[in-house]
């Protein structure tokens, strides 16, 4: 089942404690975060040609999720258009990308998508990226097909967050291999990925009650990292806060 994590990672079996190394003004920050984050809830109905308006990011992910896990072909393609849809909605670039990934995808890569999807173990990303959609080919848009697979224990490894890996304290995104534009969807990537999503769901399983899916938290340090404008000083102390989480889950 998607909703269960079969993968082993190395913090498979590690916990944090609730009164671990994240201090209260933190724990409120990332909360703030998550409340503010502010991508919006839309979809597009490719069948009746308008945009669907959703009160909630949680709605977003379920109207992809059951196209996703659809085993109808069509829907799959409709529920990847859309994660292009939301992925792109704050580009200039949005109707070309939606438009160039429903005219180059194929219904070879569709059946092999609509067989895979609902069986995915673990991370998944190179799997994923086998079937050759168009416009899935790097970290971030590949992650995003893993993270409306389930997030609750997946994530959106996004190129801003890397910028978190440029400043101190070590974190792990400075384990990364990034380049200017994108991410490559590599071994060493995909080892750090999971780690980030384990990071992100023993955070929000320990600190908050009742608990946060790992997506939530990985949307509350995104949002905090938009919102620091790209500050030295801003981006330290967010890269503290994941460094902060990321040796307490370590050292147990």
């Amino acid at each position: 089942m998607i909703d269960s994590v079969r993968s082993l990672s190395v913090y498979a079996n590690k916990t944090v404690r609730k009164d671990g190394s994240l201090k209260k003004e933190q724990i409120t920050r990332i909360t703030n975060a998550i409340t503010s984050f502010d991508f919006p809830s839309i979809v597009y109905d490719f069948k009746h040609e308008k945009e669907l308006v959703f009160q909630t990011i949680q709605e977003v992910e379920a109207h992809i999720r059951n196209s996703l896990t659809s085993n109808d072909p069509v829907q799959v393609k409709d529920g990847l258009s859309n994660i292009v849809y939301w992925g792109e909605s704050r580009s200039g670039y949005r109707s070309f990308r939606v438009g160039d990934f429903r005219r180059r995808v194929t219904a070879h890569q569709l059946d092999n998508a609509t067989g895979l999807f609902p069986t995915l173990e673990g991370t998944s990303l190179r799997e994923i990226k086998k079937i050759g959609l168009p416009r899935f080919s790097n970290m971030t848009f590949v992650s995003k097909i893993r993270m409306f697979l389930d997030p609750s224990n997946y994530v959106v490894l996004d190129l801003k967050l890397m910028k978190l890996g440029n400043t101190t304290p070590q974190n792990i995104f400075s384990r990364m291999n990034r380049q200017e534009t994108h991410m490559p969807l590599t071994t060493h990537n995909e080892s750090c990925y999971e780690e980030w999503c384990t990071i992100c769901r023993c955070a929000g399983s320990q600190y908050w009650d009742p608990p946060k899916r790992a997506v939530d938290v990985e949307r509350g340090i995104y949002q905090l990292v938009d919102e620091s404008h790209g500050s030295g000083n801003g981006l330290g102390q967010i890269a503290q806060i994941v460094n902060d989480i990321e040796t307490r889950i370590k050292r147990r």
